[in-house]
């Protein structure tokens, strides 16, 4: 093999590895989730945690549930975030993420139901949270159930995002 081909197939190679994956579309899609409060205050980030479905990990003799990972993609379906959700193999919570305030998908799997896509709303200074683990959100008795968004067999998924939440553009640096 010349030595120029065999660069160009590696330099091929390496773009293909560059590109954001483009995930396939998924059977469930939720209403937007959005926070809970009031809206969009001066803050140039707001907070996303995504309650992932879990997998088992084993560390010696003990088992732990490990939050499996998601992607983020901003309106246009580009790709800005990929999160592994732990920290470790024994890290069972989810990672808060920033992100600025805007509109998103969120594409995770959610147990019992596969791999789902989610709609989110972030908002400066306030957190936003996805539940897809198995039983959902814990249940709020006090919240009207026109403010939350369920999964197809009925958890909780998050507090269904307010119509006056609008993206907040912030000029890019």
């Amino acid at each position: 093999m010349r030595p120029w081909i065999a660069w160009g197939a590696l330099l091929g190679l390496l773009a293909a590895g560059c590109a954001s994956p483009s995930l396939p579309p998924t059977a469930i899609v939720l209403d937007p989730i959005g926070p809970r409060g009031a809206g969009p205050r001066p803050a140039p980030t707001g907070y996303l945690r995504v309650y992932t479905a879990t997998r088992d990990v084993q560390s010696g003799r003990l088992s732990y549930q490990v939050p499996t990972p998601y992607w983020v993609f901003n309106e246009d379906g580009r790709q800005v975030r990929s999160v592994v959700n732990h920290v470790g193999d024994t890290d069972q919570a989810p990672m808060l993420v920033t992100l600025p305030p805007g509109h998103y998908r969120v594409v995770a799997e959610a147990a019992g139901h596969g791999r789902v896509t989610v709609p989110v709303v972030i908002t400066g200074g306030l957190l936003t949270e996805v539940h897809l683990q198995r039983g959902g959100m814990p249940p709020w008795e006090f919240v009207p159930e026109a403010e939350l968004v369920r999964l197809p067999q009925g958890p909780v998924a998050g507090f269904r995002a307010r119509e006056s939440a609008k993206p907040v553009k912030h000029p890019r640096p």
